[in-house]
């Protein structure tokens, strides 16, 4: 009896043990993941130049709508290059966010500022085509 109790108490302890130790690796992946996606995000807003996104969509905008959604298509492929000395000596899980967020972020702001250039640039054709249309009234 005091050995099957022993063997139930072994058991119970070994388990427990083994679900601590998987419960804190996980959340110290879920804790390196998480600082990729900030880290990831923070570099791109500081990396990525908005005004040269802007004057891709306000060049292409001020050829036209085809320019402009040339503008906006090259900003959509253009894959935006991650700098890997920020993840040297990291963990897999840190880089692969910080990869993801860096992509992520920095293609969304490419997308934005190229819009805000064509639409600018849209605006000042129109402003441009209205008053030499008014000219010769």
């Amino acid at each position: 009896m005091k050995e099957a109790l022993f063997r139930h108490g072994f058991l119970i302890i070994t388990t427990v043990s083994m679900i601590m130790v998987f419960s804190i690796s996980s959340m110290a992946q879920q804790g390196d993941i998480i600082a990729g996606l900030v880290a990831g995000e923070q570099m791109a807003k500081t990396n990525v130049n908005a005004g040269n996104w802007f004057l891709v969509g306000c060049l292409g905008g001020g050829c036209y709508i085809v320019g402009g959604l040339a503008g906006l298509a090259y900003a959509s492929n253009h894959e935006p290059q991650v700098p890997v000395y920020h993840v040297l000596g990291k963990s897999v899980e840190y880089g692969s966010a910080f990869t993801e967020s860096y992509r992520k972020t920095a293609k969304k702001i490419q997308v934005r500022n190229t819009w805000k250039g064509v639409g600018v640039s849209c605006l000042l054709y129109g402003i441009i085509i209205l008053s030499a249309y008014l000219d010769n009234v």
